[in-house]
């Protein structure tokens, strides 16, 4: 899962972020977007594949210029873990 909070009046900004989800839309399940106040927004993304992928995306989304705060949150089911 990646977590983004970012100012949806940039509309660059907005166009970025889309355009690094349309790059890896092998890995996306889901979004969800929430209104945090007249500016703020909280994207939600559900990722599933390969982990360098989620992990490459995640950090290109958080340090895209004008997000306010990233985090990647990596999961796993444990299958593949020794």
């Amino acid at each position: 899962m990646v977590l983004l909070v970012y100012d949806h009046d940039s509309s660059s900004l907005a166009q970025k972020l889309s355009h690094i989800q349309h790059e890896h839309h092998r890995v996306m399940v889901s979004t969800l977007l929430v209104r945090l106040d007249r500016r703020s927004c909280l994207e939600a993304l559900i990722l599933r594949g390969n982990g360098s992928e989620i992990i490459s995306m995640g950090e290109s989304l958080v340090s895209t210029k004008g997000v306010k705060y990233g985090k990647v949150v990596p999961a796993t089911t444990g299958r593949r873990l020794k």
